[in-house]
């Protein structure tokens, strides 16, 4: 409509979720429940009726990426992250919903990827990589800076792409900008994490994982 074409798009408790329009690059619109292509309002509200939530921080800024995370839908915009769910913790309604920003990192282009529980973001200048996950104790989403202690592989470089290798090693494929092939090894429930660059022939531009057999 006039809002513009979304650049954005996921599936959340039943419903297709659309962000990042031109007009309203900080708004979320998501269907109706079990019927993907309606975003009507029934004369008296429905819990089941679409959604409309615009996400108002301290600065305009676009929805980059939505993703599903327990009961949250999670965006992440150019400058920060938010959390859309239920107060009650079960399912969105017109009238059971609340926005939470959980930081201001900002993210990249580049689509995050789920391993197990947590979200794995390239931040805004793509020279970081961060986890996201569920704290209990915090009652946030909150992760940490993985290149940390490797640095000088990302130093004056952007990651471009990736992809993620779950067995037989649960392993992070990264393009550098330079087409240089780097992984990270990340077990998070055994606080594993680690980093390391792999000399090819030529330069590396694209990367992804094919399951075939046991492996992938």
């Amino acid at each position: 409509g006039d809002q513009g074409w979304p650049s954005v798009v996921t599936y959340h408790q039943q419903r297709q979720v659309f962000a990042g329009t031109y007009a309203a690059p900080q708004t979320v619109w998501l269907s109706t429940t079990g019927d993907f292509s309606n975003f009507g309002r029934s004369a008296i509200l429905q819990d089941s009726d679409a959604l409309t939530y615009p996400l108002d921080g301290r600065m305009v800024s676009t929805i980059k990426h939505v993703l599903t995370m327990g009961a949250h839908l999670v965006a992440f915009s150019s400058d920060s992250e938010w959390t859309i769910s239920a107060p009650s913790e079960g399912a969105l309604t017109p009238t059971d919903v609340n926005a939470k920003l959980q930081g201001y990192r900002g993210s990249s282009d580049l689509i995050p990827i789920m391993v197990g529980e947590m979200a794995l973001y390239v931040q805004s200048k793509g020279q970081v990589v961060r986890d996201l996950g569920y704290d209990y104790l915090k009652n946030i989403c909150t992760g940490i800076d993985l290149t940390q202690y490797a640095s000088h592989l990302v130093e004056n470089h952007s990651i471009v792409d990736w992809a993620f290798q779950q067995n037989p090693a649960s392993t992070v494929w990264c393009v550098r900008d330079d087409g240089a092939l780097l992984s990270l090894g990340y077990v998070k429930e055994q606080q594993v994490m680690g980093w390391a660059q792999h000399w090819t022939d030529g330069t590396v531009e694209s990367v992804c994982c094919v399951s075939e057999g046991q492996e992938d």
